[in-house]
């Protein structure tokens, strides 16, 4: 069931007493919300689960939505792997949009896990190396000139471009994105070398505090 309405061009923060699954902004009148939405979410006492800038919010969703040419009316990003109960949790969601947004936070079955995404900023020709991770969002690296190295933990290793891993994405759904799933835990390291400043997204599991 819809949580909030959070008005066009307005930034609020509201208090839940649970963690769902996800967290989802929808646009009721149709708007592309890309790059428009920016959301934290901190359950007190556990730390911040989420903070995203608009850009942020709308790379992370990408991998787990199925998709048409439609705009992109509804911006989803994972908190937990079942709902999280009695948890007083703080949300923040940045509108900058001109139209309302309604905002859910589903829930399905009960939790003993949190997802945690995490914003980096690659600096200009250095490299970044990422463990650990269950999913990394690097949608922002250059689309010819990057390096993308992934070791996987069969002792396979394999270094992609922007292009070639996007690429594979396709065979998933029907957009590119630049996602690196590692939910089946094969792969053991990813390190990333972009010519331009960046910013990445990556997703981890996380304790609950007190279950």
């Amino acid at each position: 069931m819809k949580i909030r309405t959070i008005a066009g061009a307005t930034k609020e923060t509201f208090q839940m007493n649970y963690v769902g699954n996800a967290l989802i902004v929808l646009s009721p009148t149709g708007a592309d919300l890309t790059d428009k939405v920016a959301v934290k979410v901190v359950p007190l006492g556990d730390g911040v689960l989420l903070d995203l800038d608009a850009n942020g919010f709308t790379q992370v969703g990408i991998n787990d939505r199925f998709k048409d040419s439609d705009a992109n009316t509804a911006l989803i990003a994972k908190l937990a792997n079942g709902v999280i109960p009695q948890k007083v949790t703080d949300i923040t969601i940045d509108n900058t949009d001109a139209a309302p947004v309604n905002v859910y936070m589903p829930v399905a079955s009960k939790g003993n896990a949190y997802i945690q995404t995490f914003q980096q900023t690659i600096l200009a020709s250095s490299q970044s190396t990422f463990t650990d991770f269950s999913e990394l969002h690097v949608d922002a690296m250059h689309d010819t000139d990057s390096q993308i190295t992934i070791d996987f933990i069969d002792g396979s290793s394999h270094t992609y471009d922007k292009s070639e891993l996007w690429a594979l994405s396709s065979m998933k759904q029907s957009e590119w994105n630049g996602t690196i799933d590692n939910t089946e835990q094969r792969i053991r390291k990813v390190v990333l070398i972009n010519p331009t400043e960046c910013k990445i997204y990556s997703t981890r599991f996380a304790p609950v505090q007190n279950l």
